[in-house]
């Protein structure tokens, strides 16, 4: 389990401040009807050309959409 990650060439930090056990509900972990299923190669090439604009900024959130 992990509890805290630091990325500190980003000068960012998350770490948890309370841990629940708890059993999600089944209907809660159905899988939606619409849409279509993409690789992760595929998600980050219809990110680059969404964000293609976006300039020296893009790559920041690019890291941030992927993470």
């Amino acid at each position: 389990m992990i509890l805290g990650v630091a990325l500190p060439h980003e000068n960012v930090s998350w770490f948890a401040t309370k841990v629940t056990d708890m059993t999600p509900e089944p209907k809660a972990m159905v899988m939606p009807k619409k849409g279509k299923a993409v690789t992760g190669k595929e998600l980050k090439e219809t990110l680059k050309q969404l964000m293609k604009n976006w300039g020296p900024w893009a790559q920041m959130q690019m890291k941030a959409l992927l993470l």
